[in-house]
């Protein structure tokens, strides 16, 4: 850690108290408040919870903004792609991204804004204090990378998002940061859950964050608004899933993907 790092995180666990603080109060009235015309346990006010994932926005989002790490983004018009204009109403996609380092996770919430979503993300994460609050009353899918019954639990909780109207996925396309930036290969669950719920697929290209935050620090490195190699994320173009293979969808992702890397995060192929 160095002094950005100290400051960086002092500003985002004070303001992280009152983030949590609200979580927690949010998951009491979630609890208080009786089911609506179902059995469904989960079928009240904000049955997706949305009101939790906004609030974990507002907190990213400001400590960003403040610390001076907020990406800049770009091609967020392809989002207007997802548009149906016969229901009148977006469509849920699931979302890629590549993955070098924990800013990924605040980065890809910047470029989704106030749309909801569930993670797919490893249960180590709970060990993260205050974030581990966000993650449980979100409701986002906890995988256990060495459990069968853990991964086929988050499979099926991905495609029944997806399902969902106005919820989407999100999630990291090889599964793990890579250790220098540069793109690796591709696991295809993500891809086998977008084909199974009828959903396209939306590649995000992640540019420099581990110059921001490397993997052995505990805070950011630096910000990622300023310098030569400035934090940006990149919306591609939806990928439709339907009448292809899973090898199709992966390579067209793919393709995207490393076309809005700069040269230093593309593999050689």
């Amino acid at each position: 850690m160095n002094l950005y790092g100290a400051f960086y995180g002092f500003l985002g666990i004070s303001l992280g108290l009152i983030w949590w603080t609200s979580l927690v109060l949010l998951e009491g009235f979630y609890r208080l408040c009786p089911p609506w015309k179902s059995k469904d346990k989960d079928n009240f006010i904000d049955p997706n919870r949305w009101l939790p994932t906004t609030l974990s926005y507002i907190w990213g989002f400001t400590t960003l903004s403040l610390t001076g790490c907020l990406p800049k983004v770009e091609g967020k018009e392809n989002l207007k792609l997802l548009f149906d204009k016969e229901k009148k109403k977006y469509r849920s996609a699931m979302f890629v991204a590549n993955h070098t380092s924990f800013m990924d996770i605040y980065y890809v919430a910047k470029a989704l804004g106030f749309r909801n979503y569930n993670f797919v993300a490893k249960k180590e994460l709970l060990k993260v204090p205050i974030l581990a609050r966000a993650m449980k009353t979100s409701h986002h899918i906890l995988l256990d990378r060495d459990d069968r019954r853990s991964q086929l639990n988050a499979f099926k909780r991905g495609v029944k998002g997806l399902k969902t109207d106005g919820m989407n996925v999100v999630t990291f396309a090889e599964g793990t940061r890579s250790p220098d930036g540069v793109l690796r290969d591709f696991k295809k669950g993500a891809f086998k859950m977008a084909q199974s719920a009828g959903a396209p697929v939306v590649p995000l290209s992640i540019a420099y964050a581990q110059d921001v935050q490397p993997t052995k620090y505990i805070f950011p490195k630096r910000p990622g608004r300023f310098g030569k190699r400035k934090a940006k994320i990149v919306v591609g173009t939806p990928v439709e899933t339907v009448g292809k293979s899973d090898e199709e969808v992966v390579q067209e992702i793919r393709k995207n993907m490393i076309e809005k890397l700069p040269e230093s995060q593309r593999p050689v192929e």
